[in-house]
């Protein structure tokens, strides 16, 4: 259910399966419901109720020697780690993404279990991309590629090789990088994955100022996203279409920035509330609202330095360049 999009069934299959390992006592099963409960809200785009979900089942599996525990064809606690690393990086905070993505991928190595060492690498790496350390990201997101195909691991391929695709544009490595993110689409059919590869892709076809296909790309993920309850990646994929529009048709603009703006605030979505709230700014700067436009730039100035804030740099180096306003 979780891999289908199916992300309200799958929580409350793990809620049963928590409540019945409550009443027969079983500390593996309670840790591995939580994970799963956790997994479905990180889908979601809920990412403060996945931390407090898969928090819990590592507490469980490190109070109760669990840590070892082989599941879903790895190390649950690891999987938890790399899943904490990517909720926390989503939010903004990155010194505890970075801690929980290197626990995971340091438990990982030490037990030398590729499949747990792929999911590893795309937590710890997805921290690194949305903090804008791209070379930190690049040296792992590589090293999971290399795993999986040491491995043979399909699962796992999509979810490293869209953000390194991104990476590799980002850089300068255009041709690479877009091979990599196609064949991410290509060979991925999870349904609840695949809108954040389109929106991987649109965001690449920005930096590189290929506004049509950044607007294909980034309305296919958009149905996906809202056919699949994904708020985060709905929040993500209007942040785009702004950016898009906002070279053409400034009320499509603003409509989409403020939609972006409106689901990324209460989900704490510091990535796609920073990108939204300077690309509206500058729309209202450019209409001469300055007392507006102002307000919303110290609001995306106070936040963490985002991959969005960092890739508004890339696209135009007077991109973050405090506004002539001030």
């Amino acid at each position: 259910m979780w891999q289908q999009g199916q992300q309200r069934s799958a929580r409350a299959a793990g809620e049963r399966a928590f409540a019945i390992a409550q009443q027969i006592d079983n500390h593996e099963l309670n840790a591995l419901a939580m994970y799963r409960i956790g997994s479905s809200h990180h889908a979601s785009g809920e990412y403060r109720a996945a931390i407090d979900a898969l928090v819990r089942s590592t507490s469980i599996l490190e109070a109760r020697d669990g840590v070892a525990l082989v599941a879903f064809g790895g190390y649950p606690y690891a999987f938890c780690c790399s899943f904490l690393s990517w909720s926390f990086a989503e939010l903004g905070e990155f010194e505890s993404a970075r801690e929980w993505g290197l626990r995971g991928w340091r438990f990982a190595i030490e037990r030398n279990h590729t499949y747990t060492q792929s999911v590893t690498a795309f937590g710890l790496g997805l921290c690194y991309v949305r903090a804008g350390r791209f070379d930190e990201a690049r040296s792992i997101l590589e090293r999971g590629l290399e795993l999986y195909r040491v491995g043979e691991l399909p699962v796992t391929f999509s979810w490293v090789a869209s953000p390194l695709g991104f990476i590799y544009v980002a850089q300068g490595e255009s041709d690479r990088g877009f091979e990599l993110l196609r064949r991410a689409l290509t060979g991925d059919e999870s349904r609840w994955h695949r809108a954040q590869l389109e929106l991987w892709l649109a965001d690449a076809f920005l930096l590189v100022g290929r506004s049509e296909e950044a607007f294909a790309a980034a309305t296919r993920g958009h149905e996906l996203a809202q056919q699949h309850g994904e708020r985060a990646n709905v929040a993500w994929a209007e942040r785009i279409l702004g950016d898009v529009a906002s070279t053409s048709d400034r009320i499509f603009a603003h409509g989409h920035y403020e939609r972006a703006i409106e689901i990324a605030r209460p989900l704490e979505l510091r990535a796609h509330l920073t990108g939204a709230l300077f690309g509206r700014s500058r729309l209202l700067n450019a209409e001469g609202r300055l007392a507006d436009a102002q307000e919303l730039w110290n609001e995306a100035t106070s936040l963490p330095a985002t991959l969005h804030a960092v890739q508004r740099e890339i696209v135009s180096p007077t991109a973050l360049a405090r506004p002539p306003y001030v």
